[in-house]
């Protein structure tokens, strides 16, 4: 593993961390919030901070030939899946959900590949399918077959998986161009109109006479780490280490999501859940020594 890697895999676990807290927090919120409040509230935060940002610095567009592919960026990691995960929390312990997302890595890896020329080798899908079916088979655990129903959060987590997937692989692929911290910028500016549109049919002002303070601070982590300075390690981590590489990265993200779900939510703690986690650090360690060659976009 080269220096690149190294500090790739280094920025992608501080942005996991955070990442990690998005289901506890967005938990909270679906007791007082909708979850199209939770996303849009979120966005314009996120979204308003990145145009500032920009501004301030006197930073010049990206070329017009780049420009579909922020937007397509944004519309997965700024709005598809932010939207998707607070409908699913709606339905969902955020312990669970947290699992279930952790096929967000998979679902990277295929973007990944299907976006650029990062050709990874056939143990590291191997390795990524493993770490697929122990998320699958956690979920069983807790749903026996006899007793499992399909519902609509499993639905939105599983569209998150998809948006969330796209929307790293790409942004992970435009780092390799820009900036991190310039590509979610640019991200949330390209989707701040779509935004600002639904607004008006989407919100009720009635609510911020209700909103408590507990609720700002949450929608504000969100907000402005969740979908904004994250982003700038993870994209450059993605950048650095390879996107399909240092995507697995995300496999550990329930560890830390039962983690902060027991401490901030008192949900309950299976031994079970650890169990399993310990199994996907064991797939993250052996996918981070799976060797090819990332080769650049033409």
């Amino acid at each position: 593993m080269n220096q690149n890697e190294k500090k790739g895999n280094l920025l992608g676990i501080m942005a996991v961390v955070s990442f990690s807290l998005t289901l506890p927090f967005t938990k909270f919120l679906t007791k007082s919030l909708d979850f199209y409040e939770i996303g849009i509230m979120r966005a314009i935060i996120a979204s308003s901070m990145a145009l500032i940002i920009i501004v301030y610095k006197k930073e010049d567009w990206p070329h017009k030939r780049d420009v579909f592919k922020f937007i397509m960026t944004g519309l997965g990691v700024v709005l598809g899946f932010p939207f998707l995960v607070a409908l699913g929390m709606e339905t969902v312990s955020s312990g669970h959900g947290g699992v279930l997302l952790a096929s967000l890595p998979l679902s990277t890896a295929i973007f990944s590949t299907l976006l650029s020329q990062e050709k990874p080798p056939l143990l590291f899908w191997l390795l990524s399918l493993l770490g697929f079916l122990i998320v699958c088979t956690f979920s069983i655990w807790h749903n026996p077959i006899k007793d499992f129903s399909w519902s609509y959060g499993d639905t939105a987590l599983f569209g998150a998986v998809l948006m969330g997937g796209f929307g790293y692989a790409q942004g992970g692929h435009l780092s390799k161009i820009y900036s991190s911290w310039k590509v979610i910028c640019f991200a949330l500016i390209f989707t701040l109109p779509f935004i600002i549109i639904s607004v008006p049919f989407l919100i009720d002002f009635k609510i911020f006479k209700i909103i408590t303070p507990m609720n700002y601070f949450a929608l504000l982590f969100l907000g402005l780490i969740n979908n904004l300075f994250a982003f700038f390690l993870w994209y450059r981590g993605l950048a650095l280490g390879g996107v399909a590489k240092v995507g697995q990265l995300q496999l550990l993200q329930p560890f830390f999501t039962i983690f902060f779900s027991v401490i901030l939510l008192s949900e309950h703690f299976f031994w079970s859940d650890l169990t399993f986690c310990f199994f996907i650090v064991f797939v993250v360690f052996l996918t981070s020594k799976t060797k090819f060659d990332l080769k650049k976009n033409p």
